[in-house]
């Protein structure tokens, strides 16, 4: 069955399920690194509650493997839908998002690609930093509802009535409370053992004999922007020199900058890493920076 036969099969279960009480609207939802993702959304009719989005990508694949037949995909569905019913304090919280009092304790930057998301970017409110993009999101954590992240559109920006730089200004302050901290590393990381090069090899048994760091916040979730802190960055490398390797949107590497270390290679072992093991929506850069200790600065790699 193809793609879009199953969503009609789909649609066809849950009205079975539902009856005539319900509406269900499909949705192409865009997300980091321009990757499109089929939201579902099933509405009661006449209710004016926020409505939860199920993703059914992964559904699918299940699905062509066997692992979950029709009858299956349509009950997840309806029991996803039954599970995120929105809340009374959802409901409520929902009509605060657009009062910058009532969010901006909760506003925080992330990092993405600039190039890779210029679709995304031309809706939600950015500042460049070097061939980044700095966007900027709501940190919600709700009872029984988990974590999530709204990102901050241009539109949301001028209900604020406030301009780009209070947004940053604000974002930058809650970043600084987020508990980042550098940490050491002591052996390979997991991920990287997939990597088949033996140059490859011989370099990170060299970087394992030196200093290297990963910096990311407690939650471990788009920590790639605490390189934005230039104070704890300073205070970290004492006029150190560090490449940093963008792991992920949620975390970087900071390995001593020495004559040794080719920054060539080391882009080749990112771009494997990106291409081999990082889902694509977690794919941050496919090559390292450079941060100057004398200079306290961070660019393009030299």
């Amino acid at each position: 069955m193809d793609y879009e036969k199953f969503k009609e099969s789909l649609i066809d279960g849950i009205k079975d399920f539902y009856g005539d009480g319900v509406e269900i609207v499909f949705d192409r939802v865009l997300k980091n690194n321009g990757q499109y993702y089929d939201g579902l959304r099933i509405a009661y009719k006449d209710s004016e509650k926020v409505i939860p989005v199920i993703y059914i990508d992964e559904m699918y694949i299940k699905y062509l493997r066997r692992e979950l037949s029709m009858k299956k995909c349509v009950l997840k569905v309806c029991k996803l839908r039954e599970d995120n019913e929105c809340t009374e304090e959802l409901q409520a919280f929902a009509k605060q998002l657009i009062r910058w009092e009532a969010v901006k304790d909760i506003v925080y930057p992330v990092l993405i690609s600039l190039e890779q998301n210029q679709e995304l970017l031309q809706r939600l409110v950015y500042t460049q930093v070097l061939d980044l993009a700095v966007i900027y999101v709501m940190r919600i954590k709700l009872p029984d509802m988990g974590c999530g992240t709204i990102k901050i559109s241009r539109e949301l920006l001028d209900a604020y009535g406030i301009d780009k730089e209070q947004l940053h200004e604000t974002s930058m302050l809650n970043l600084k409370k987020d508990g980042y901290e550098f940490h050491a590393m002591n052996s390979i990381m997991e991920k990287w053992c997939c990597l088949e090069s033996k140059k490859h090899d011989e370099m990170w048994d060299e970087i394992e004999k030196n200093e290297i760091y990963v910096l990311t916040n407690p939650d471990v979730a788009f920590g790639a922007a605490g390189i934005l802190n230039k104070e704890l960055v300073k205070e970290f490398a004492q006029e150190r020199d560090f490449y940093i390797i963008p792991s992920s949107l949620h975390e970087t590497l900071f390995v001593r900058a020495n004559s040794w270390i080719d920054p060539k290679e080391l882009d080749k072992m990112i771009v494997e890493i990106n291409e081999l093991v990082l889902n694509k929506q977690d794919v941050l850069a496919d090559h390292c920076y450079y941060y100057d200790g004398k200079a306290d600065e961070i660019r393009m790699r030299v």
